[in-house]
């Protein structure tokens, strides 16, 4: 779904391959919003990689850098070892998002009326 979303919308995403000495470290996928904002749909690493340093903040770098201006949003962190990685990309905002639970549960004839 994500490659065919990528595809099909070429003047919103933005696909940034990022290479040091000729070995590919990785690459990010922006979906551009708007002139103001953007959003980081795919970050992919290359963690077989013998670049000798933080290959996240690399990747972010050029990601700014291809959207100058623009406020970028990478997503929230569902793991700890996530949020570690993204504050070392030192974000000018955090929000806290939290799900509400919903106290309805669904039966299946529920789902499958959803569903059509």
């Amino acid at each position: 779904k994500l490659w065919k979303h990528i595809v099909n919308n070429p003047t919103k995403c933005t696909i940034r391959t990022t290479y040091h000495k000729g070995e590919l470290l990785g690459f990010s996928v922006v979906e551009n919003i708007n002139e103001r904002n953007g959003i980081i749909i795919q970050r992919l690493i290359n963690y077989s990689s013998e670049y000798n340093g933080e290959i996240n903040f690399i990747l972010h770098y050029n990601d700014c850098i291809e959207n100058k201006g623009k406020f970028l949003n990478i997503g929230s962190a569902r793991s700890k070892e996530i949020a570690i990685s993204k504050g070392k990309l030192n974000p000018k905002f955090l929000l806290n998002i939290k799900r509400i639970k919903s106290n309805i549960k669904l039966t299946k004839q529920d789902y499958k009326l959803i569903k059509k």
